[in-house]
Order: C-alpha cells, then structure tokens, then sequence
C-alpha cells in the first residue's frame, strides 16, 4: 500500500509540472482553417506553388550549406504569406487568423523538408554533431547543486522527468514553432522546480 502511495504521489507532481504547458498538438488544432481553405479550388495555384517548392527542396543534390538552405525556406515562407495576406480566400480574415494561416504554412512545409533540414545527410552536419555532443561530453560534470541552484528532494525529481520528456519530444517536433514550445515548456518546470524547492514544498 505504501508503495502505491507514493506511486500515485510521484504522477500527482508530474501532473503539477505538467499543468499549463503548451503541447503541440494545441496549435495543430488552429491549422484546420488553413487546410480546409487548401482543399478549395481557388487555392489551386497556392497549392501548387507549395508543391512545387517543396519537391524541388527536397530533390536537391548539391551540397550546400545548412544555413543557405534555411535561408532559403525561410525566403519561400515569407513570399508565400504575403500571397496569403493577399488572397481572395483570406479577404475577411482578422491578422490573428492570418498569422494563424502563416504558422500552418510553415508547420506543413517543414513537415516535407523536415529529414532534408535537420537529418546529417552532409559530412559537414555530420561533423557538427559530433562536435556538439563532445561538448556536451566535456560540460556533463556541472550540476544544478554546482551552480548552487536548488533542484533536489522527491518533488524536484518528477520535475526532472516532465522536463527530460519535453527535451525527448522535441526530435519528433518538425516545426521550428513546436521545437521552441518544447524548450519554453522546459524552462517552466524548471522555474517550477526551484521556486517549489525554495519555498520548501
């Protein structure tokens, strides 16, 4: 009995980290619109204008830099909202749904291009990883109690969990907006763990 106990106490203070974070899947909810307005004949040319972006993305083969490549679809996304702006299908919209248009564009773009964009299929990105993880190798030995920041106790340790489950998720986030969220929910439990901890609950 005593173990279930705790059991269920340990998920009551996950579920207290968990409270109030931004998933995802919220926003893929607001994309709705924009898609049904996709499915409309008088998007044709916006639709394939998209395609056709996105196909040509993805069949590139020659090398180039990580960073062109973002510029790149970040150029296509601007130009592409702007026509949004602008199209018969948006006359009526307020600038919230058409923000809201604008993020589902790059949502489903991204989407497409995800494995070309962040997968290392360059030696170059290759190389950059690697680095990457070798410093995160070499910073490993610093902790929270090392910056004399408070992060210990029961209460804490579910925190900790909520907080590594965001990190996890971000690598099945496409979206550069869905990544950010993951990171932003992050820094809340984690400002929650030390504020709990430093009033003593």
């Amino acid at each position: 009995m005593a173990e279930l106990s705790q059991g269920a106490e340990y998920e009551e203070k996950k579920t207290f980290f968990s409270t109030g974070l931004v998933e995802p899947s919220d926003f893929a909810l607001q994309c709705n619109d924009f898609l049904d307005k996709m499915k409309q004949s008088s998007a044709f040319e916006l639709v394939k204008n998209i395609k056709k972006f996105i196909n040509a993305f993805v069949q590139h083969q020659t090398p180039q830099p990580i960073e062109e490549r973002v510029d790149e679809i970040r150029q296509f996304l601007d130009d592409t909202s702007l026509i949004i702006e602008r199209h018969p299908l948006w006359k009526t919209s307020t600038l919230e749904e058409i923000e809201i248009a604008a993020e589902a564009l790059e949502r489903y773009t991204m989407h497409k291009v995800h494995k070309s964009v962040y997968s290392p299929s360059r030696e170059d990105d290759a190389r950059r990883d690697r680095e990457f993880v070798q410093q995160l190798e070499i910073l490993s030995f610093i902790t929270p109690s090392l910056l004399d920041i408070p992060l210990s106790g029961p209460t804490c340790e579910a925190g900790w969990e909520v907080a590594a489950n965001q990190l996890k998720k971000m690598e099945s986030c496409k979206s550069p907006r869905d990544k950010v969220t993951c990171v932003m929910n992050l820094f809340t439990v984690l400002c929650k763990c030390i504020l709990n901890t430093l009033l003593g609950e």
